[in-house]
């Protein structure tokens, strides 16, 4: 077996994972492979050198998830670091009989794989859209950006896992929104219980909240800590071209603010969606820059008229463990996004979006930071009051 089965062609294979992934997020799938595999492991210890259709035992199955981690990985660094790069194919079948894959072995394969996939999920995490789009070249599939390369690999993970699970089904532990259910066949409102942590780093434009946040997933990292920052995807920057096409000012001007916020909002909330119904994982901490709250104050500071509507939609969402509300006047938010000179923001705007937030009801609720100091007071402000969290499971100091 190579990247692409012998029976089937590149685009027949493109085919069957686009199919099998769906609608379902790439990264919230390959994040749910790591338990899914160890549960089947746990469960069915005493056949893991049982042959499934495919042909492969689970062993080697599992061995392969692991070996192919290896290849994803040095695919995507090399796209990273390259222009264009040629990725090479590879014999899965060959590496399996020269390294082996014996069952005894599946224990420490897990280990590797688990560890190999949080580091490409910890790098895909913090790549920018552009970096997503950056373009390599597969030497059966042809050019593939690395956003491409991740629903690949998926897909990839969906086929394997639900080859093992239609001949040995997981415990019901496992069954989650992840599982491979098609979105349209679930309660897209009904989330399993949270049972990891979730922190959320609001504010202003400028305030330094995706700084923080991506610091701050690494100090948990660097104490041995499972964590992961999470975005939500927004589409106001696709709503405001489409308006400047259309001959308007931007997205308000050209949907107006209820039917505008509603849009902004069902997008966030899917991706959020998709990143909280991880949180069932009891060892998985989500560092979430904006949430529900950023939302509430955008609405208000367009002047929408349905609050109650996206307040409603949010409802199921989990309660943070940690709010972080980054405290930074208008001005001199207008002043840091100036001198960065990656984007613009009208200081009116800031200003009815700092309103925005001080009105919510939940305001009192939030660990308020003084984010006009160095970003090593506001770093050491946020990890202290994270420790609190950690002090039972001896975190980090």
């Amino acid at each position: 077996m190579t990247d692409v089965p012998s029976s089937m062609s590149t685009t027949d294979f493109r085919a069957a994972v686009e199919e099998t992934l769906g609608e379902l997020p790439p990264r919230e799938v390959l994040a749910a492979t790591i338990r899914r595999l160890r549960n089947i492991a746990d469960r069915y210890g005493d056949q893991l050198d049982r042959r499934l259709a495919g042909g492969w035992s689970i062993a080697q199955t599992i061995h392969h998830f692991a070996d192919s981690e290896a290849v994803f990985a040095v695919r995507i660094k090399s796209a990273l670091l390259r222009e264009e790069p040629e990725l090479a194919g590879y014999d899965h079948d060959a590496w399996l009989d020269r390294i082996g894959s014996e069952a005894g072995d599946t224990a420490a394969t897990l280990d590797r794989f688990e560890l190999l996939r949080l580091d490409n999920l910890g790098i895909c995490a913090r790549l920018s859209p552009a970096e997503l789009r950056r373009v390599s070249r597969h030497v059966l599939r042809g050019p593939e950006t690395i956003q491409e390369l991740v629903m690949m690999r998926a897909g990839h993970d969906l086929i394997h896992l639900r080859e093992i699970e239609s001949e040995f089904p997981p415990d019901g532990a496992e069954a989650s929104p992840l599982r491979g259910v098609p979105l349209d066949k679930r309660d897209p409102f009904d989330l399993p219980a949270k049972s990891g942590h979730l922190i959320v780093v609001c504010g202003i434009d400028g305030a330094g909240k995706t700084s923080q946040a991506l610091d701050l997933v690494d100090w948990l990292r660097a104490a041995g800590q499972r964590a992961e920052y999470v975005k939500p995807v927004g589409i106001r920057s696709e709503l405001d071209h489409l308006a400047h096409r259309m001959g308007r000012t931007d997205h308000i001007d050209l949907l107006g603010p209820d039917t505008a916020r509603l849009l902004g909002a069902t997008v966030r909330w899917k991706s959020m969606v998709s990143a909280c119904a991880r949180l069932a994982d009891p060892d998985l901490w989500l560092v979430m820059d904006r949430y529900v709250y950023c939302e509430y104050a955008a609405t208000r500071q367009q002047h929408a008229g349905n609050e109650p509507l996206i307040r409603e939609m949010y409802a199921g969402l989990p309660t943070p463990d940690i709010t972080f509300f980054l405290d930074l006047p208008p001005e001199e938010a207008h002043r840091r996004i100036r001198s960065r000179n990656l984007d613009s923001e009208d200081l009116g705007f800031l200003e009815e979006f700092d309103q925005g937030y001080r009105s919510l009801p939940e305001m009192p609720s939030f660990t308020h930071v003084d984010a006009a100091a160095s970003f090593e007071t506001v770093r050491d402000h946020m990890r202290g009051s994270v420790r609190g969290l950690l002090a039972a499971d001896d975190g980090p100091r």
